[in-house]
């Protein structure tokens, strides 16, 4: 995963630094076979064959400016491009739609005039469709809001996603019941729930989408648990529309890179505004829409049951990394106390 490449990097730079110091070629030695090593390794990886049986996805880029987003006299327009990049997708051979996070701009529960039409739409569709939305629901006597994932089959919701892990001061306030004037910090910032439960987005036992929302897509471990709780391909659903034609979306779509090598899946992708794409278990991107411009692509992705040495032990590797150099610190500070 991650930690390794970073301790290569640490292991790289701390033998030519040393080597720079001392001039003991033992330190050439170690970055030489640190490097080596590495090649050897990517380079036999490579060889390896992930085989499962292949989808064909429709990946829907509606291209929503964030200032319209949310505008009600934009919502009709807003569905109807959806629905309209959908039926392209469905026409190039898409055998299921996802659409991005938040792609429906309303609130939904489950008794909602705006999803029972939805549901008659995907129905004539005739394929599954993954979309985003925002889902309230009365818990005790609050209302709790979650950011959404649902799965539409046949006229009828057969799965939902809510998101786990939420942006602070974005889509929450830290610490606000104990600190409340931190809300004056952050006006704009919603008030989501984090979800209970991280089941993925099941079509049948073979295809299972693990689901990613946005900032989710950034952290390892997340990525490490859908796939332990079954996914087959993982799925990156985000808006990047805040960030505008910045270098935030690149670097954003470069997250999913190192979440489809660590877990050997394929990764699909699909944001607002771009960049949608997919990636294979070997991190290549394999498709990458243009960004604010809209796209319909379909990509074809395998479901794969293979467990990676991450999905299996997890962050053991930056674990013993910290064990070992806690080991050293106390046994250096204890030399220095004897002397």
């Amino acid at each position: 995963g991650v930690f390794a490449v970073s301790f290569l990097l640490a292991l790289v730079n701390y033998a030519l630094f040393s080597f720079m110091n001392t001039r003991k070629k033992s330190f050439l030695v170690l970055c030489f076979l640190a490097l080596l090593g590495a090649y050897l390794y990517g380079a036999a990886r490579l060889e390896t064959q992930f085989n499962g049986p292949a989808q064909r996805v429709g990946l829907v880029q509606g291209n929503i400016p964030q200032d319209l987003k949310w505008d009600r006299a934009f919502l009709q327009e807003t569905i109807a491009k959806y629905q309209k990049l959908s039926r392209e997708a469905v026409s190039c051979g898409a055998e299921v739609v996802i659409w991005p996070e938040t792609a429906f701009p309303l609130y939904l529960s489950e008794k909602n005039k705006w999803l029972e039409r939805l549901l008659g739409w995907q129905r004539q569709l005739a394929k599954p469709l993954i979309f985003g939305a925002p889902y309230y629901e009365l818990k005790g006597e609050r209302f709790r809001v979650y950011n959404s994932l649902f799965l539409l089959r046949d006229g009828k919701i057969v799965g939902r996603y809510d998101k786990q892990r939420l942006v602070p001061f974005g889509e929450f306030v830290p610490f606000e019941k104990t600190l409340p004037w931190l809300r004056t910090l952050a006006v704009a910032s919603g008030e989501y729930a984090p979800g209970p439960r991280s089941l993925p987005l099941k079509l049948n036992p073979h295809q299972v989408f693990g689901p990613l929302i946005c900032f989710e897509s950034i952290f390892p471990d997340l990525a490490r648990q859908r796939v332990r709780d079954g996914a087959t391909v993982l799925l990156v659903a985000t808006n990047d529309a805040w960030f505008d034609a910045t270098a935030g979306p690149y670097q954003h779509f470069a997250q999913a890179v190192f979440r489809a090598i660590e877990t050997r899946r394929y990764v699909i992708r699909v944001a607002n505004t771009g960049i949608s794409g997919l990636i294979d278990p070997y991190g290549r991107v394999i498709k990458q829409t243009p960004l604010e411009k809209e796209a319909a692509p379909c990509v074809t992705a395998k479901h794969l049951a293979y467990f990676s040495w991450y999905t299996r032990y997890g962050d053991l590797f930056s674990l013993g990394c910290l064990g070992l150099t806690l080991a050293v610190s106390v046994s250096a500070v204890f030399r220095r106390g004897r002397l």
